[in-house]
């Protein structure tokens, strides 16, 4: 993976990969039970998910 810690990723294959990586995990969350959670624990990730849903805004309009 070529990053450049000032500019970023520098090369479409890295960018490719990463997603690629996010939609593997994405494929396990989705099947994963989330009936043993606490209410404060479920919460917990559906603010963690309103979070990557804002970076995914984000990322669609930079």
């Amino acid at each position: 993976m070529s990053v450049d810690r000032l500019r970023g990723v520098v090369d479409p294959e890295t960018v490719t990969a990463v997603f690629d990586a996010v939609d593997a995990a994405l494929d396990v969350l989705v099947d994963l039970s989330f009936d043993a959670l606490t209410t404060p624990e479920w919460l917990a990730l559906v603010e963690r998910c309103e979070s990557y849903a804002g970076t995914c805004r984000w990322l669609s309009i930079s």
